[in-house]
């Protein structure tokens, strides 16, 4: 998966309708498994392809708003990072499994594959939303499901099966619609600290 085809995926928001009504969704995910820094607690934002995320403590880790990038580069702090830069940055991403809830075709890019042309789709419910759940298998993983919430089209949950690292799993614990603060996609002073 090249960082181009992530960027792709990841820009396709176009069935996130809070971007057009001046609404955001807030989320609180969990990640467990063989995730980097698993298992942790992320709060994240979301508006459109607009993308802020922050761990339990409330430390900015991500922070995408249209070409502007900002992130935690691996214990030396904040950097930053225009649009040019995008495919330098991606790899150094700390949060990539905040990014793969923007969609399904988000979820599928950070797993490093595609959607078979007929994936087992059922309805459910998740948090009470009603929501769609993907079943598909491809490598490495022997079994990845994939809970998307029909309003939305963002995604609740990922779990994956590795036939080496076994099961991990990145799900939303609560989420709701917000009316758009532009506080939430700032960089505070206590960021740079």
């Amino acid at each position: 998966m090249t960082s181009s085809e992530w960027r792709m995926a990841w820009d396709d928001n176009s069935a996130a309708p809070e971007a057009s009504n001046g609404q955001m969704w807030v989320v609180e995910v969990e990640t467990s498994g063989a995730l980097a820094a698993a298992p942790r607690v992320l709060r994240c934002w979301f508006h459109g392809e607009d993308l802020a995320v922050r761990d339990d403590q409330g430390v900015l880790l991500w922070l995408n708003v249209g070409p502007y990038t900002a992130y935690q580069d691996g214990g030396r702090g904040l950097a930053e990072a225009r649009e040019d830069a995008f495919d330098e940055v991606m790899f150094r991403h700390p949060v990539p499994e905040a990014a793969a809830l923007a969609s399904l075709q988000s979820a599928l890019a950070w797993l490093g594959t595609r959607e078979p042309n007929s994936p087992a789709e059922e309805p459910t419910k998740y948090l009470g939303l009603s929501a769609r759940t993907t079943r598909l298998s491809s490598e490495p993983f022997d079994d990845i499901q994939i809970v998307t919430d029909e309003a939305t089209g963002r995604v609740l949950q990922i779990m994956a099966t590795h036939h080496v690292h076994g099961q991990s799993g990145v799900r939303v614990t609560n989420a709701a619609l917000h009316p758009v603060s532009d506080e939430a996609f700032e960089v505070l002073e206590s960021d740079r600290t």
